[in-house]
């Protein structure tokens, strides 16, 4: 059936562009659509953020690239996807990050209107900088989980992922091979959420069974979407990186190629194009052998591959003429290795030999990139280092009686020169929690708190690291009270440092909080820090005194505790930055942050025996193994009194084995929950929860006079379905 979506593209106008893929190209036929999202994003970013120009995101006068990239997009979607691709790029530039012009997956705003929104209120926003951007962004990903909740947060979920790899992105010159350099892209996610935002855009949905059956099709098509964009965008990604002054390689696979086989960038560019065409022909025959072999394959699953390959070609397409790419203020000459991995470099006719040329760009001992000065920095640093090692203690060379020469030990026990011990090791349980990974749910709502209080970035900083350090802290010490052996899926922290150095890191990172509350400005930082430490540690007194003495608190009893104890690090991070802010802040946020306490802890308990994914991290129903009484056992034995006595034998032989509780055992308790109809009463506690937290949100937006689309962001990714 032919597409009343999209197009194809005159052949006579691919051959004139010099695009040489073998893929079908379409053009949507809503352009339309795009080109005004296009207009409006950045006309709302330049107003509320900065200086951006539209020609350098997707929009070009000889086509737009959405229209090119996602043909089949339902014109319901085009403005959505648009503006999440036109900020996606805008991103990249504000980071350094030369992405693909179709992985633009970081979000952005939306134009119409989200559910909800009452009348008295206009989607309009009036913050500006960097809270600006952050709303723009929320409030688009809102938008597009109106129209698909579990594919919007999944594609939100990916985003965050490729944030914190970005965070230590590798650079150009580690790259041995092109090999290596495609493995690295295919891992940080960037592409297959591109994927994902193209399929959205469709309405194309598959299961994830489904995605993994065609991965093997998928990904060299979607590799060669990378590597296309790195043949048409190298002249930029050289520009920026010299006149950034950048050091250790350009970001891109063109210069990866230049080093690893010692050729100029026309050489390294024909190496790249015969390996996108490899990669399009491997997709094709992928492909054919799989429908060959799959007579009934659904229409989704061959839509879920037909939107990768015009993904493909449309971004080889708009690349050959995009603005974004082709600019005159790039420079065309690039560096000639005259040997592979990082050989000599051979600037001749290249603007690198101009006066042009950043101080840490000069080349010396054939070395590239500054590499040298980078080396001699390096054995200055190692040479002061083992001087404080070889000789911080003053030591001396003697002779004996028999002119043997020998070194004088005695020496450091006189030698009172105050030195400190680096904290490496001290730190190492609270670097591999951090490695670990975290749900970010009280980061997320710092950044929510931020959009209506404006707190200075020192400040900000600071408060992260507060709650960051807590937190942390209360997670080592948490897996040791509990006898826990997995966290997030990986082995507990103590299981791998010993229980002794972890409590040590942890309690190290009480004075490392202590250390970031010192720089914050205002007074009353300190009474609220020791106000909500206290209640935090009577908070978790109470949890453990439970536990141990196997004892099932009412259900208020519970509140009072999670307040405590959860709600007092949310109560933290708020009350500091009220303390900080430099506006709004007589907002009052307590109540906000009780209720938000309550809701994680109580949904974290519920996601302990129900999701799937929550017993893959952490294992099968682990609130059981440790003896706590969660609202739903709470529930349990109140309303369940021909039940109550075996549960309370359960709970009382755990306590006495303390090897945790068998899965048959789990499985019973399981039961007498189902039965109890305590996952239902959780389930609606949950609901009363969120209405709350709404109503909260509503109350404080009302005296702000704006909508904070961060915040209910934030609570739509914490919702149960």
């Amino acid at each position: 059936m032919a597409s009343t979506l999209s197009q194809p593209v005159d052949p006579s106008a691919i051959a004139a562009s010099g695009c040489f893929t073998s893929l079908p190209l379409r053009k949507s036929n809503y352009e339309g659509i795009a080109v005004a999202a296009s207009f409006d994003l950045f006309e709302e970013y330049n107003r509320l953020v900065r200086e951006a120009d539209v020609t350098k995101g997707v929009y070009d006068p000889r086509g737009h690239g959405v229209s090119f990239w996602y043909p089949e997009c339902l014109p319901e979607r085009i403005d959505l996807v648009t503006r999440m691709q036109d900020l996606g790029l805008i991103h990249d530039d504000d980071t350094g990050l030369v992405g693909t012009p179709a992985e633009a997956e970081t979000p952005n705003h939306a134009v119409a209107d989200l559910y909800r929104i009452e009348a008295n209120f206009s989607p309009t926003i009036t913050v500006t900088g960097d809270r600006a951007k952050k709303q723009i962004a929320a409030r688009l990903f809102l938008q597009a989980i109106a129209f698909d909740r579990d594919i919007s947060l999944d594609i939100f979920d990916r985003w965050l992922q490729r944030q914190e790899l970005h965070g230590g992105a590798r650079k150009g010159n580690e790259f041995q091979s092109l090999d290596e350099w495609i493995s690295y892209r295919w891992a940080d996610t960037a592409l297959k959420t591109t994927h994902e935002i193209g399929a959205f855009g469709a309405g194309v949905k598959i299961s994830a069974e489904e995605k993994r059956a065609v991965e093997h099709i998928i990904r060299p098509v979607m590799m060669s979407v990378a590597l296309s964009n790195d043949y048409y965008s190298y002249d930029k990604a050289y520009t920026e990186y010299v006149n950034s002054g950048g050091q250790n390689g350009v970001t891109n696979s063109v210069w990866v190629l230049m080093r690893e086989h010692g050729v100029d960038k026309v050489r390294a560019k024909e190496l790249l194009a015969n390996k996108i065409k490899a990669l399009e022909r491997e997709y094709l025959a992928a492909r054919e052998l799989y429908e060959n072999t799959h007579p009934n394959l659904s229409q989704q699953v061959k839509a879920w591959m037909d939107s990768a390959a015009f993904i493909s070609s449309g971004t080889h397409y708009w690349s050959t003429y995009a603005s974004r790419y082709n600019r005159p203020e790039n420079l065309e000459s690039a560096p000639v290795f005259s040997s592979g991995h990082g050989g000599g470099l051979n600037h001749s006719g290249s603007n690198l030999d101009n006066n042009t040329t950043p101080e840490n760009e000069t080349q010396t001992h054939g070395r590239p990139d500054g590499a040298s000065k980078i080396l001699s920095e390096q054995q200055e640093q190692s040479n002061i280092l083992s001087q404080s090692i070889d000789s911080g203690y003053q030591s001396s060379i003697c002779n004996d009686e028999k002119g043997r020469s020998f070194t004088d030990m005695t020496a450091p026990f006189t030698d009172i020169t105050a030195r400190e011990i680096p904290a490496q090791t001290v730190l190492e349980p609270y670097e591999y929690l951090r490695a670990v990974g975290a749900k970010g749910v009280r980061h997320a709502a710092i950044e929510a708190l931020h959009i209506w209080l404006d707190v200075p970035e020192t400040s900000l900083s600071s408060i992260r690291n507060i709650v960051d350090y807590l937190h942390s802290s209360s997670l080592m010490l948490d897996d040791i009270q509990d006898k826990s052996v997995l966290h997030r899926g990986s082995p507990a922290t103590h299981l791998l440092f010993g229980e002794a150095q972890t409590i040590n890191s942890a309690n190290f990172l009480l004075v490392e909080s202590l250390n970031e509350l010192q720089k914050l400005q205002h007074p009353q930082c300190t009474v609220i820090y020791n106000a909500q430490m206290r209640r935090l540690h009577v908070g978790k007194s109470m949890d453990l005194y439970w536990t141990r003495q196997v004892i099932c608190p009412t259900a208020a009893e519970y509140i009072d505790m999670v307040d405590h104890k959860i709600g007092g690090l949310f109560n933290l991070a708020g009350g500091l930055m009220e303390a900080e802010g430099r506006c709004n802040t007589q907002l009052d946020l307590s109540p906000l942050m009780t209720l938000f306490g309550r809701y994680f802890q109580i949904r974290d308990d519920y996601n302990n025996v129900v999701s799937a994914d929550y017993a893959a991290a952490k294992g099968f129903c682990e609130d059981l193994d440790k003896g706590r009484f969660t609202l739903l056992l709470i529930h349990a034995l109140q309303i369940e009194p021909k039940q109550k006595h075996r549960l309370e034998a359960i709970m009382q032989e755990r306590r006495h084995n303390g090897n945790g509780m068998s899965a048959e055992m789990k499985r019973l308790v399981l039961g007498i929950l189902r039965e109890a109809g305590s996952l239902e009463y959780v389930n609606g506690v949950l609901e009363k929860l969120q209405g709350a937290i709404n109503a909260e949100i509503q109350r404080i937006e009302g005296i702000v006079g704006e909508k904070n689309y961060v915040m209910r962001l934030l609570l739509e990714r914490l919702r149960i379905n």
